[in-house]
């Protein structure tokens, strides 16, 4: 019986290790937590196809804008989708999913009419959870 004890503590450890090894793996080769962190989010008319950067940032619009972006700076270790949530006056007008990339990340809403003025909010969700949100108008000039 004392044999049988030594194998099943050992086993035991053994199990732990491996636990505690594909744990460490999960949180990526960084060692920071599995997630994403976004440090920086706004509007612009356009963004730059070489750099990735925003181009025009603003909070402003013509209802005669051909379209709209949203741009945030992400740093995440996760292979996933982001949803893009638009509002006008906090009704919802469009929703969709598109990859999430480390770096810059840009979502655009375009309208086949004029935008209508207002308050506008895009909401940027991992799964139901909102990880950040920014606010636009749309007004004549």
């Amino acid at each position: 019986m004392g044999n049988e004890v030594y194998w099943i503590n050992r086993i035991g450890a053994f199990i732990l290790a491996i636990a505690v090894f594909v744990l460490t793996l999960g949180c990526g080769l960084s060692g920071r937590p599995i997630g994403v962190t976004i440090s920086e989010i706004g509007t612009c008319a356009d963004y730059d196809k070489t750099s990735h950067e925003p181009i025009g940032i603003t909070n402003e619009f013509a209802p005669d804008s051909e379209r709209i972006a949203v741009y945030f700076f992400a740093d995440t270790n996760l292979d996933t989708d982001v949803t893009y949530r638009w509002f006008l006056e906090n009704e919802q007008i469009v929703e969709y999913k598109a990859p999430l990339d480390q770096g810059y990340n840009f979502g655009w809403i375009m309208l086949e009419e004029a935008f209508p003025e207002g308050e506008y909010r895009v909401e940027i969700l991992l799964g139901q959870v909102t990880l950040r949100s920014t606010t636009f108008r749309v007004i004549s000039p």
